[in-house]
């Protein structure tokens, strides 16, 4: 049988505030993946980037002091910028504290090179391929050397869609995502890796996430794993897992809340990357892709 493990991937914001939503999480046995990186940016001004991103690392320290006796997941900021220098004395200083490093937009094999060789620690892995040459290189980067260190194998598709400068984005509730998907999965389970599902923005749309877990299941030869955005997906995504009835796919190609650059702009969370419009998140790079073609 199959098994499927859930990751929350929540920004490093308002200690006190992610410290209560982390506590309510834990009847849903998930994996809890405090960001760095994509939820801790402005990409409207994106000088205000390095200020948030000074700020969550703050925040970061501060939820760890909250559970000392517990470890977290993290994503860092990619080893081509200029913040993932800064990242490095926090994986020194609290290394142990660290279940897994979760490390973003991998096209090479020096990614994980670097990142176990920057502090005295050694982490376990999960590589996030996020753009065409990290698929297409995906072969080369895991090798006899460093595929001991690695858990799982993370697509991400919205910043998939943002290096190839295509819009509106492929969601998960077509046939078109798993057919572009397919070769990544059948690569990363001929590497002896595990897959693990690009996150989706519509916090509502249950049918799809159902969807989803269906097709995993089905692509999925090895255990697998899926990223929630929110309590309400890890919780709906946790009673799915474990057999509490759910719907079907029906209504799953309803029609998304179009993406308005205003409203982006005027509604951004604070100290985050992203817009919420009702149930559905507007991505920054949704943000980034439409100004590209405007």
């Amino acid at each position: 049988m199959k098994h499927a493990t859930i990751f929350q991937c929540i920004p490093a914001y308002k200690p006190s505030v992610i410290a209560r939503l982390i506590r309510s999480l834990d009847p849903f046995s998930c994996k809890i993946v405090l960001d760095l990186e994509d939820g801790i940016q402005d990409v409207v001004n994106p000088k205000n980037s390095t200020i948030l991103k000074a700020d969550a690392r703050k925040a970061f320290e501060e939820i760890l002091s909250l559970f000392p006796d517990r470890k977290f997941c993290i994503r860092i900021n990619a080893i081509s910028s200029d913040e993932f220098q800064k990242d490095i004395p926090l994986l020194e200083k609290y290394g142990d504290r660290i279940e897994i490093l979760c490390l973003p937009k991998v096209e090479n094999e020096l990614a994980i090179t670097t990142v176990q060789s920057c502090t005295s620690r050694k982490f376990r892995i999960n590589l996030i391929i996020e753009t065409q040459i990290g698929i297409r290189q995906l072969p080369q980067i895991v090798n006899k050397d460093n595929h001991h260190d690695i858990e799982y194998v993370m697509f991400g598709n919205y910043d998939y869609h943002l290096d190839l400068g295509i819009f509106p984005i492929v969601e998960q509730c077509s046939d078109e995502y798993w057919q572009m998907i397919a070769p990544l999965i059948k690569v990363t389970e001929d590497l002896n890796l595990k897959f693990c599902n690009s996150p989706y923005v519509n916090l509502a749309d249950q049918a799809t996430l159902h969807y989803s877990y269906q097709q995993l299941n089905c692509m999925c030869s090895d255990d697998f794993a899926l990223l929630s955005l929110h309590k309400q997906q890890t919780c709906y995504l946790f009673n799915l897992i474990n057999n509490i009835p759910t719907p079907t796919l029906e209504n799953a190609r309803k029609e998304n809340a179009e993406f308005e650059l205003d409203y982006f702009r005027k509604h951004r969370q604070k100290g985050r990357s992203f817009s919420l419009l009702g149930n559905r998140i507007l991505t920054p790079q949704e943000y980034l892709l439409i100004n590209r073609k405007k």
